[in-house]
């Protein structure tokens, strides 16, 4: 399974990733995590991503989806993904669905995951279940 968490900073994508990420036994990429990591381990492309990310700046679009290729081409990704933070630009999203295969989504999770009137944690637990 393939998924993308979007929503702005405190949406609870990482909270909401993580559960969906131990149910489904899949990776959970953050892409700032990717960054950071390759930063740590100054990979070619983490010293190419450094100057960007020790300033504040977004990764540039073509350097982010080289690190994406790169990350989803590893071998904990053969049953699936969740992907927080990525695709950010149209561009990406379309790279993104380029290098999956333009593969059409089956369904949007985020519709089967809203609650009216509180925590929508249940309901994506059920949506899952199913």
């Amino acid at each position: 399974m393939r998924l993308v968490i979007l929503g702005g900073p405190g949406a609870g994508k990482g909270t909401q990733g993580q559960r969906l990420c131990h149910a489904l036994n899949i990776p959970c990429i953050a892409t700032g995590q990717v960054f950071r990591t390759a930063i740590a381990e100054k990979t070619p492309l983490g010293c190419k991503a450094a100057p960007y990310v020790e300033r504040g700046d977004l990764v540039p679009d073509e350097l982010a989806i080289e690190f994406m290729r790169d990350r989803l081409s590893q071998t904990d990704t053969s049953n699936g993904w969740l992907l927080d933070g990525y695709p950010r630009t149209a561009f990406q999203a379309e790279e993104l669905n380029f290098f999956v295969g333009g593969s059409r989504p089956k369904a949007r999770l985020g519709d089967l995951a809203r609650c009216p009137g509180g925590s929508d944690d249940g309901t994506i637990a059920g949506s899952i279940a199913r």
